[in-house]
């Protein structure tokens, strides 16, 4: 009997688990780009943001603190958008968390406007905002996979779960230790698969420039499609 049979994992559950950690990849691999491409700026990481718009404070450099304090409002406005949407469409359970359809049309309409952007040199200033926002976005959409909850962002967030899961298996000695044994896979899937696309986009940043986010932005699109279709499929199943 596999890993999977014994958490009680549905095909679909393990679908979207590997979405995460595709998505996951993608948002290091935007990060890493973004931060080459466009004057050391994070789309993805607000923590690494915060502290340097903090620094550019103090330094009296405000044009790079403005640069940087937009990139966090888009971030949080992608979370606000998403959540809201949630809301008032309704909650629905489904592999991806509640009520995933109107949260996949932003993480579409993203994708499609950053390959417009790459491909449109005169809108390239409005690429980090965008990006952000998607980030934000994406993260505030993919919450759950079954019972496992996951950033594909928000890394911080996943080694403090990865953390508390080894400490609740090698300490405590939980009885759900399957369970616990998922998420350790999951967490540190996703967690490594973000610092494979970053490496991943610093070396297609050297070669294409801001070509590169092609490529992420072609993954998000998939995703979406994937998710929303494995969604429905589901949902067909349950009714």
């Amino acid at each position: 009997m596999t890993m999977w049979s014994k958490t009680n994992l549905t095909p679909g559950e393990v679908v979207g688990l590997g979405l995460a950690v595709l998505l996951s990849g993608s948002a290091g691999n935007v990060d890493a780009i973004a931060y080459l491409q466009f004057d050391h700026v994070f789309v993805a990481n607000m923590s690494g943001n915060t502290v340097l718009f903090g620094i550019e404070i103090v330094l009296q450099q405000a044009p790079a603190a403005m640069s940087h304090l937009i990139t966090i409002l888009a971030f949080l406005a992608g979370i606000v958008v998403v959540r809201f949407c949630k809301n008032l469409v309704g909650q629905r359970e489904g592999i991806l968390g509640p009520a995933p359809v109107s949260s996949l049309c932003f993480l579409v309409a993203s994708g499609l406007w950053t390959l417009i952007g790459v491909l449109t040199p005169s809108l390239a200033s409005l690429l980090i905002p965008v990006l952000a926002f998607s980030m934000g976005a994406q993260n505030a959409t993919f919450r759950h996979v079954g019972k496992i909850p996951v950033n594909t962002a928000f890394i911080t967030g996943d080694l403090e779960k990865l953390g508390e899961t080894i400490a609740n298996l090698v300490v405590l000695q939980r009885p759900d230790s399957h369970e616990e044994r998922l998420k350790v896979w999951a967490v540190a899937g996703i967690w490594i698969a973000y610092g494979i696309g970053a490496a991943l986009g610093a070396l297609s940043s050297e070669q294409l420039g801001r070509r590169a986010l092609l490529f992420p932005a072609a993954v998000v699109l998939l995703c979406a499609i994937i998710a929303f279709v494995v969604w429905n499929q589901e949902k067909r199943a349950i009714s």
